[in-house]
């Protein structure tokens, strides 16, 4: 028997033998809606859908505070260049653009910061939608529960090569 062991994101399929393979959540969460036992599933489509609200929320917010990161990234790169443009007419000095040039390169930081948060969570927000990897047919949903737990991993649901 060969043993296989498939990573894929919003699915763990545990290690298995033959063309049987369990379905393991990577995120706790409410089950909004499953597959039915028998029925078959064509490639990327969705099996298991989690309540992503919570994670769509925190999505929402990072989204907001990137919007006006990049609102003041967009003015600290103005006065940085109205600056430069005083100094070419001696009207600022050196210490002048290297204080604009500090708060554009800090305002730079900030807002990549918080872009790569966003990116992080809209990742993660992809782990609430469990999809088929292959074609196949539903064998079983052996815990009839309406929640995963992480901390406490069951199989949601059991899958098979068609």
């Amino acid at each position: 028997m060969k043993k296989n062991k498939f990573i894929l994101a919003g699915l763990i399929f545990a290690a298995t033998y033959g063309y049987s393979l369990d379905v393991y959540s990577q995120v706790s969460g409410q089950i909004v809606s499953i597959v039915k036992v028998g029925e078959s599933i064509k490639k990327d489509d969705i099996l298991v859908k989690l309540d992503d609200r919570q994670i769509q929320a925190k999505i929402n917010e990072l989204q907001a505070i990137a919007n006006l990161k990049k609102v003041i990234l967009d003015d600290k790169n103005k006065i940085l260049k109205e600056d430069k443009e005083l100094f070419a007419s001696t009207v600022a000095s050196q210490r002048d653009i290297d204080l604009a040039t500090l708060e554009a390169s800090k305002a730079l930081y900030e807002y990549e910061s918080k872009k790569s948060e966003l990116d992080f969570y809209k990742l993660e927000k992809e782990k609430y939608t469990i999809k088929a990897p292959f074609n196949c047919i539903v064998k079983d949903i052996p815990n009839r529960l309406n929640a995963v737990n992480i901390y406490q991993p069951k199989v949601i649901l059991q899958i098979s090569e068609k």
